[in-house]
């Protein structure tokens, strides 16, 4: 098992990649599988762990927001991948299940949310020049104020404001 600080390099290397010629090399089956596997890395290698129920990664204790800061810069360079059709692939790949957490997470695990949002705000941010797509909105909006109407977190309601730029 790799130590933190190795995943954490492995991570930014992997950020680092996806930058090589705007990832025009990317195909739609390797975009996919690396949301897949960020999302795994994000459920299962944080400070705490985090379980899977019913397609959504629940943190059973704080990211470390260094890691999560890694993660979102993986995400928005697969999102911003000049290659026509990947922008599609990562926001169907990513975006469901995230929503998941952001819309499910209970008042006392404000973390969840949080966390979330902000890697969906990594989506809006490798958005192509054209807009965030069919659905995207239609998709979060009602776990994103859901989740608005309850929390009392100051984190939660801290990132969120990156998602209304759109």
């Amino acid at each position: 098992m790799a130590s933190e600080d190795t995943l954490t390099l492995v991570l930014e290397t992997l950020a680092v990649i996806l930058e090589v010629d705007e990832g025009k090399w990317l195909t739609a089956d390797l975009a996919a599988s690396l949301v897949e596997a960020s999302l795994d890395v994000w459920s299962s290698n944080n400070k705490g762990g985090f379980i899977l129920l019913r397609q959504c990664y629940y943190l059973t204790y704080f990211p470390d927001p260094i890691f999560v800061s890694v993660l979102n810069d993986i995400l928005t360079n697969l999102a911003s991948s000049k290659n026509d059709g990947i922008y599609k692939i990562v926001v169907e790949q990513a975006l469901p299940p995230l929503c998941l957490c952001i819309g499910s997470a209970k008042k006392e695990e404000s973390w969840i949310p949080a966390s979330a949002i902000d890697l969906v705000g990594s989506l809006v941010s490798g958005a192509p020049e054209s807009g965030l797509g069919e659905g995207f909105f239609v998709t979060l909006a009602p776990n994103l104020f859901s989740c608005l109407s309850v929390a009392e977190d100051r984190d939660v309601l801290q990132v969120s404001p990156l998602l209304y730029k759109t």
